[in-house]
Order: C-alpha cells, then sequence, then structure tokens
C-alpha cells in the first residue's frame, strides 16, 4: 500500500514554487489515489498533470485515481494513468 504521508510529501514537493495547495488526498486499501488541488489563480490540466507526473515517478505505478483542481467555474479532473 502507498504510504499517505511519503505521497504528501510526494505532492507538496510538486507543487513547491506554485500558488496550488493540496486539499484532500486519499488512498485506498487497492492504492487508487485521490488528490484535490486548490489555489488563489486558476488550475490548468498541465497543473493536474504535473502532479500526477509526479507521483508516478516517485511510485512508479499505473494506479487509478483523481487528480481534481477546482475554482469558482470549473472543475478538472484527469485519470492517473492516462
Amino acid at each position: 500500500m502507498i504510504d499517505k504521508n511519503e505521497l504528501t510529501g510526494v505532492i507538496t514537493k510538486a507543487l513547491d514554487g506554485s500558488k496550488m495547495f493540496l486539499v484532500k488526498l486519499t488512498v485506498s486499501n487497492d492504492n487508487v489515489i485521490d488528490v484535490q488541488l486548490d489555489s488563489c489563480e486558476s488550475i490548468t490540466i498541465d497543473d493536474c498533470i504535473a502532479v500526477n507526473d509526479a507521483v508516478h515517478e516517485a511510485f512508479d505505478q499505473d494506479g487509478d485515481g483523481d487528480i481534481t483542481a477546482s475554482d469558482i467555474t470549473t472543475v478538472y479532473s484527469i485519470l492517473l494513468g492516462n
């Protein structure tokens, strides 16, 4: 099982230097990872992909899950592994 504290560190490092922050992180017993990000500014698909890539690089896996970024008008979600 993926260690949630280690995953939090990877995501925090990936967000370093940006105005984004981690809102919610869940890891299921089957290693399905769900990440919710937010920012005072907009979050793009490319931002989500960068976090996705950091997670894949650190854990060398093609797991299921979502990285979701929301603002007032838009919610983006990408499936980890795509």
